[in-house]
């Protein structure tokens, strides 16, 4: 490979020369409205009401907190449809030794500078946190009243959470009068359009390249869901889903993502009757659990955002009996319903 891909929303639009830069990507998002783009974020937005709906069928009583995400995941769906003049960043392939012993793609670093374009994100994605989440309300409107004054940088709060700076997180969540729970659920709101935007021109620099670890390729991040792809009856694999960036890869079964144990006498499934094809993959070594949604069932169309929502039941049965997640997310711990 001897070029650089400039690449757009739409794909891949031609190779630019890289003279001594090195092999690498250059993203470029030039967002233009039109019918067919309109028409496929409406499409969009219409999967996620429906999934929704069909698990508030099938399991009333995740109603308000579905019902709650929904909205953002709407706002979100929105956002990244408009996002446009994202600076040009380059990206190489790895190095492929290096990535066979668990190196992944991006660093911290890289990821932050992910998210440097931010401009706009807090003004359009408020209202449907507040819409979703009214109860957080005064959390947002102190976070931007801080902004406003140059009293906070937001740029910097996410690149905080990116590199997992808890200190620093505490210390803006005192600076906020909130919790430190409140303010990572919101940053991950806004960082989120930003992060799978830049993801998805990157999946094709490792998509030959092989990877055992339980930990996400691309960004490093932990899973927050397993899944069982395939055709019921025939054949199936196992995949895991990134809790950050989205990002999906193979992974043997049985084996736990934490702590790679695959002894089975020391796991276990806990499902919930009549419910089979969505239980807690229980690992007693490390203590940690992963759901798993066997997808063969579904004839539609899977929204893993909303899938993996549509599974706190089994988040907090899991967490009822001692078992930690093997990613902790803002969104699987039992304080979420409370800001709903």
């Amino acid at each position: 490979m001897s070029g650089l891909l400039t690449l757009h929303a739409a794909g891949v639009l031609g190779k630019q020369n890289c003279g001594k830069g090195g092999v690498g990507f250059i993203y470029k998002f030039d967002m233009k409205v039109t019918m067919e783009h309109e028409s496929q974020t409406r499409t969009e937005t219409e999967k996620i009401e429906k999934a929704i709906h069909k698990i508030e069928e099938e399991i009333p009583f995740l109603k308000s907190v579905l019902d709650a995400f929904k909205e953002i995941f709407i706002g979100r769906t929105l956002f990244k449809a408009n996002l446009s003049d994202l600076p040009n960043i380059l990206i190489s392939p790895p190095d492929s030794f290096q990535f066979s012993q668990g190196v992944p793609l991006l660093s911290g670093e890289m990821l932050s500078r992910f998210i440097e374009s931010w401009e706009g994100c807090v003004d359009f994605m408020t209202p449907y946190i507040e819409k979703g989440f009214p109860k957080i309300k005064p959390e947002l409107t102190r976070l931007k009243a801080a902004m406003e004054k140059e009293h906070l940088n937001l740029k910097d709060c996410m690149k905080a959470l990116l590199k997992g700076q808890e200190k620093k997180i505490n210390e803006i969540a005192l600076q906020l009068e909130t919790q430190p729970l409140i303010l990572k659920f919101i940053l991950d709101q806004l960082m989120k359009p930003f992060l799978e935007k830049r993801i998805e021109g990157t999946q094709s620099l490792i998509q030959t390249l092989p990877w055992h670890k339980g930990y996400c390729p691309l960004c490093g991040s932990l899973p927050d869901l397993s899944l069982l792809k395939g055709v019921e009856g025939q054949w199936w694999l196992r995949w895991l889903r990134c809790s950050l960036c989205g990002y999906e890869w193979r992974f043997m079964r049985p084996r736990c993502p934490f702590c790679e144990n695959d002894d089975l006498e020391t796991m276990a499934l806990y499902f919930v009757q009549g419910l089979w094809h969505e239980r807690a993959e229980l690992c007693y070594k490390c203590n940690r659990y992963i759901i798993n949604i066997d997808t063969r069932k579904f004839t539609e169309e899977v929204v893993m955002e909303v899938a993996a929502k549509g599974v706190l039941y089994l988040d907090i049965l899991a967490q009822g009996k001692g078992f930690l997640p093997v990613a902790f997310c803002t969104w699987n711990m039992p304080s979420v319903s409370r800001m709903v």
